[in-house]
């Protein structure tokens, strides 16, 4: 009975392992929570949870050039337009400016009617001469550097031309026209007039009147044309005195020594002096005087 009892105890023991499944020989299924529950890469997933570099995106998130937007605040400053904003004080200055046009409107009155009289100026040729007729020069030249702009005038008619004359005048303006200087224009070499206007290197400006080779110097002082200076070039006289030719000479081009011609024109023979160019010359100071009347 005993053995009988122990036999069964010993099958049940037996049936228990069985059904239990434990085999000590596979440690591995134990031990597989702990490799599945560790699995670093899975659960952590570093990259995806921490995403430095979505979740900064500085250049999104701050977005510095379109929330502050320098450039544009800088074109803020620029479209303050000062130029457009100093447009009062331009718009200012044109009517004081129209205000002092009336010399202007003077002097194209005056253009006007020597046009009228003479013609325009303009070329005329004679056998194998080319010369000048109308109202050839033109121009505006402050004489005694008061700021104000005195008109000159060198014209002859078309009948005269060739005929060993023209004229020149110098008008000023003081609430109205004023005639500075009214002579025919100098002539040396022969038969050809000329028209001389220079600047010496101290900013003097001289009209020149030619009479063979003898020069006066006029100079506009005190609001009066006077000869400043008398040469004679053949006799070597300066200002009355005599000197001998090296000394002349010597003094003569010292004098004349880095100046600026600003008339020179022969009207008899257009090649001479400035040549053609005087007649643009005219034509611009006109141009620009009508400008100013508007």
């Amino acid at each position: 009975m005993r053995k009988s009892l122990s036999f069964i105890l010993s099958l049940l023991l037996v049936l228990t392992l069985c059904l239990g499944g434990c085999n000590p020989s596979e440690p591995a299924e134990s031990s597989v929570s702990l490799e599945e529950s560790s699995i670093p890469e899975e659960n952590s997933v570093p990259e995806e949870s921490s995403q430095p570099e979505e979740s900064s995106t500085p250049e999104e998130s701050s977005a510095p050039e379109e929330s502050s937007q320098p450039e544009e605040s800088s074109i803020l400053e620029e479209s303050s337009q000062p130029e457009e904003s100093s447009v009062p004080d331009e718009s200012s200055q044109l009517a004081e400016s129209s205000e002092d046009t009336a010399w202007a409107s003077a002097y194209l009155d005056i253009v006007e009617e020597l046009q009228a009289e003479y013609g325009e100026g303009q070329t005329i040729t004679y056998q194998v001469a080319e010369g000048f007729y109308g109202l050839v020069v033109v121009q505006l030249i402050d004489f005694d550097g008061n700021g104000q702009s005195e008109l000159f005038c060198g014209y002859l008619s078309e009948d005269m031309a060739f005929q060993n004359e023209a004229y020149q005048r110098i008008y000023s303006y003081d609430n109205g026209v004023i005639t500075l200087f009214d002579e025919s224009a100098g002539e040396t070499g022969g038969v050809n007039p000329i028209s001389r206007v220079k600047q010496t290197k101290d900013g003097t400006i001289y009209l020149i009147q030619l009479d063979g080779r003898m020069e006066d110097y006029w100079i506009l002082k005190d609001g009066k044309f006077s000869v400043d200076h008398h040469v004679e070039r053949d006799s070597y006289v300066w200002d009355e005195e005599q000197l001998d030719d090296q000394t002349f000479q010597t003094r003569y081009d010292d004098f004349w020594a880095e100046s600026m011609t600003l008339i020179d024109t022969a009207y008899f023979i257009a090649e001479d002096g400035k040549g053609v160019q005087v007649l643009s010359d005219t034509q611009e100071t006109i141009e620009y005087l009508q400008k100013l009347v508007g």
